[in-house]
């Protein structure tokens, strides 16, 4: 009762003024490349990039079932409001909150919104872990420090390392989790959705070779979060519907209402700078690498949207045949 009375009288917080006086800003970069291109038609492959994506798409392993089943945990957090308390609503984004079960965190956190942009966009946004430096939210020196990729099993999972600024007198922070796709676009399949589920106790599965890496700071632990992309086609919405879930052990006493409150602001930041930020996926800093016939990640997504969603096909950046000058 004392965390739901408290978490109320703060849910008047003024979160627009807020936002603006201190959301980053997201304009894109300068063309860094030299490079001269052709390119295909939106919507179509080309024979090159039909042959590359059945090359990679072979090579990508089924999820085992312990992480189908926890794509299926993910989705049941959005089929009921029970058990969950509705907390923020602001621009069109829902937040949520519970108290995490003992031993595995403090309080959970859902979110959920429409983003105007391609699914293949913020697919890309994403995936690139080493710019989430473009869009991720600041406040002067504060926040994201530095995200990079540290191993990975194949193209569809991932080990990843975030380093974010505190405030004084708070230490910084340092999570290691691993990021692992459910290739739910197979043609079929009754959901048509990008799932990923994000876990630091699931690195050792993903790279047990982990060398080990030094943290500055704290190290802070994500468990059974995830984030959801599903085509307005099957969505029912005009852009990309956007579901994720936080739950962050932060190792640091932390009242329950503050990081409720801490962690729905942050969803409803992330969501709002993935508005924003969507048409850096359309810069060359991004299409170097998204439209690259060789890569194994977009071009496996590619080939999925081919099979269930060429409208969404459609929408995705074209492939470039590249070639150097001189």
């Amino acid at each position: 009762k004392r965390l739901n009375l408290t978490m109320s009288k703060l849910w008047t917080v003024r979160l627009p003024a807020f936002i603006q006086a201190h959301i980053c800003r997201c304009d894109g970069p300068t063309d860094r490349t030299d490079r001269k291109r052709t390119h295909s038609k939106p919507g179509d492959m080309g024979t090159a990039g039909a042959a590359a994506s059945e090359h990679t798409s072979s090579q990508i392993a089924s999820p085992d079932h312990e992480l189908v089943e926890r794509a299926a945990v993910l989705r049941r957090c959005f089929l009921t409001e029970e058990g969950w308390t509705p907390a923020i609503s602001y621009a069109g984004i829902t937040c949520f909150y519970q108290r995490a079960l003992k031993g595995q965190g403090i309080v959970r956190v859902r979110a959920e919104a429409e983003v105007d942009a391609p699914l293949f966009d913020l697919a890309s946004l994403f995936y690139e872990v080493d710019l989430w430096h473009r869009w991720a939210p600041t406040f002067g020196s504060l926040g994201l420090k530095r995200a990079r990729v540290l191993g990975s099993q194949g193209p569809l999972r991932l080990v990843c390392q975030l380093e974010a600024k505190l405030p004084w007198p708070f230490r910084h922070r340092s999570c290691i989790f691993a990021a692992e796709a459910v290739d739910c676009l197979v043609p079929g399949d009754p959901h048509q959705q990008i799932v990923i589920s994000m876990d630091s106790r699931r690195v050792a599965a993903v790279c047990p070779d982990l060398p080990a890496v030094e943290a500055d700071g704290v190290v802070a632990d994500m468990m059974d979060c995830g984030l959801i992309l599903t085509p307005g086609e099957v969505a029912g919405t005009r852009g990309t519907l956007v579901q994720g879930v936080l739950n962050v052990d932060p190792h640091m006493y932390v009242p329950d209402w503050l990081l409720a409150i801490s962690s729905m602001n942050l969803c409803i930041l992330v969501i709002l700078q993935w508005r924003r930020a969507a048409h850096l996926a359309r810069t060359p800093e991004y299409l170097d690498i998204s439209c690259d016939p060789q890569n194994p990640f977009y071009m496996h997504v590619r080939r999925r949207m081919a099979e269930s969603f060429p409208a969404e096909l459609a929408l995705a950046p074209p492939l470039h045949v590249a070639s150097e000058k001189g």
